[in-house]
């Protein structure tokens, strides 16, 4: 009888274990040996020749075709994997297909959402306008679920969530994920604030799980959500990033200029995190199917600011030449496992 309840008892406790709805924390190691010529890259085009000079952070890979967004312009062009131009949108102002500058590229059904300044441009997949949708606040990507639920997120300055959640006809349902906001009055004792923005950089929407990854801007951190819940929480015990003050709008925080997450990527049971640290590019990689575990750390030949992934181990980036004047178009291949 008293062996009946412990094992009862055993039962009980390995069940509650296994509640949904509980978030799996992993934590990198302290100590990581650096795996260095883990990478080849190929200058795939020097943007000069098509006029780019000054690219924002946005690179994108949609349907076989590579999306970067020119901030001098501004415009939204589209690439060939091959570096060739196949379609321009865009230009400065404040009308239809118009903005100050454009903050991303995401696939939305058969069609191209474009995230401007304050609004949201559809286009077809030709960069052709259909219509705009005016947003009350300035986001910087969005992904469509299975669902047909649209999710905004990165907005630093205007609310206390991560995301915004609207309806594919873009009717507003809630906001979701608080933020890890502390604010506290400054040493002048005024109205400034200090405060860690705490904003999302990377999005990764996984269609198959109907789930995605996120990376934060001041931190080192990949978070999994599934049903609006975290699943997974991948950490680092100690700080990873350099954080500084940092003053905008006359608002001032605490924020890292020289360290940051660029991309997230998820292929064949593998979790790619690649970030910047101290003027170099890593990335670390975990092992899906085995809980999460950290596999190793890759040093990427050069720096890029933002990457995309197109497939299995190719990625593309952008980056300047060695006299910082022009940008160059790689494409990047890393070592299979």
């Amino acid at each position: 009888m008293k062996i009946s309840i412990v094992m009862i008892m055993i039962f009980a406790v390995w069940s509650l274990a296994l509640l949904p709805g509980e978030t799996k924390v992993v934590y990198i190691p302290d100590k990581i040996n650096i795996e260095a010529n883990a990478a080849h890259a190929t200058t795939i085009r020097n943007m000069s020749e098509i006029g780019i000079y000054r690219p924002s952070d946005i690179i994108d890979f949609i349907d076989d075709f590579i999306y970067i967004s020119d901030i001098v312009t501004p415009q939204v062009i589209k690439l060939s994997l091959q570096g060739k131009v196949v379609g321009r949108f865009g230009r400065k102002g404040e009308g239809p297909g118009e903005s100050k500058n454009f903050l991303g590229v995401n696939k939305f059904k058969e069609n191209l959402a474009v995230i401007g300044w304050y609004k949201l441009i559809i286009c077809n997949k030709e960069l052709q306008f259909q219509k705009e949708i005016r947003l009350k606040h300035p986001y910087f990507g969005l992904f469509l679920t299975v669902d047909n639920r649209v999710y905004f997120y990165n907005t630093p300055s205007y609310s206390d969530y991560y995301f915004s959640v609207y309806t594919d006809d873009f009717k507003f349902l809630k906001n979701f994920g608080l933020k890890n906001i502390n604010p506290k009055k400054n040493k002048t004792g005024n109205n400034k604030f200090y405060y860690s923005q705490d904003r999302i950089q990377n999005t990764l929407y996984l269609p198959q799980k109907n789930g995605f990854w996120v990376s934060f801007r001041d931190r080192y951190g990949l978070r999994f959500y599934k049903d609006e819940t975290t699943v997974v929480d991948i950490k680092a015990k100690k700080p990873v990033f350099t954080i500084t003050e940092q003053e905008m709008m006359g608002i001032k925080f605490m924020g890292s200029e020289k360290d940051w997450p660029i991309l997230i990527a998820e292929q064949q049971n593998q979790l790619y995190n690649f970030f910047k640290k101290d003027g170099s590019l890593f990335c670390d990689v975990f092992d899906v199917s085995d809980n999460y575990r950290f596999l190793h750390r890759l040093k990427v030949p050069f720096f890029y600011r933002r990457l995309t992934h197109v497939n299995d181990y190719i990625f593309y980036g952008l980056r300047y030449d060695e006299n910082q004047e022009n940008v160059l178009l790689d494409k990047i291949k890393t070592k299979k496992r």
